[in-house]
């Protein structure tokens, strides 16, 4: 990818969870082997998560993602001053990217833990019961 490409996203919807990446490019080529490929991972909790469902459920999804992710060898690079970023806070694009470049990824994992006001439907057929969406 060259400096002038604009970043590329991926959209990935599981659960209650929207994960999002997108692929930050370089300032400047790098000579093979200089650069570390890997991602800086980003957690945000939207504030339908915030206002119907405990910081514990966002803390577990967060770090239980994260370790889904180092366990199937997605490197994982964390910024030396920060580590890795769990917040309610919205930061823009730009951001992201600066931190991502800052901390020597080349990739941004975006996940976002969001709870729709419309995540519980009723099931119909033989039995009722209450299907998590």
């Amino acid at each position: 990818m060259s400096c002038c490409e604009a970043p590329r996203a991926l959209v990935l919807a599981v659960d209650t969870i929207l994960l999002l990446s997108f692929f930050a490019a370089g300032q400047t080529q790098d000579p093979p082997g200089t650069k570390k490929d890997g991602a800086y991972y980003f957690a945000y909790r939207t504030p339908a998560h915030v206002s119907r469902s405990s910081p514990d459920v966002f803390d577990e999804t967060a770090k239980n993602t994260l370790d889904s992710l180092k366990s199937n060898d997605v490197n994982i690079i964390a910024d030396p001053e920060r580590g890795t970023i769990q917040t309610d806070e919205l930061f823009s694009l730009d951001s992201l990217l600066n931190l991502t470049k800052n901390a020597g990824a080349t990739h941004l994992l975006y996940l976002t833990v969001d709870r729709p006001a419309t995540s519980w439907l009723k099931g119909k057929g033989a039995r009722q019961r209450q299907l998590r969406v």
